[in-house]
């Protein structure tokens, strides 16, 4: 399984990162954006099933 995170702070990804037993829910690959236009090419080019995303950041937000 894929996972994306996109928040515009490091330690806010990597505070997501350190939530989960990734290995034990099978997740092959973690991804990291600090904006919306970054996700949106790794959302097109990897295609992630699972996505966390701040709703307010610069540039592209979650919501677009």
């Amino acid at each position: 399984m894929k996972v994306l995170i996109i928040d515009d702070e490091t330690h806010v990804r990597e505070g997501i990162k350190l939530l989960a037993n990734w290995d034990e829910i099978n997740t092959t690959e973690i991804f990291e954006a600090e904006n919306g236009r970054i996700a949106k090419d790794i959302i097109i080019s990897e295609r992630p099933q699972i996505i966390f995303t701040d709703m307010m950041m610069p540039e592209l937000d979650g919501r677009e």
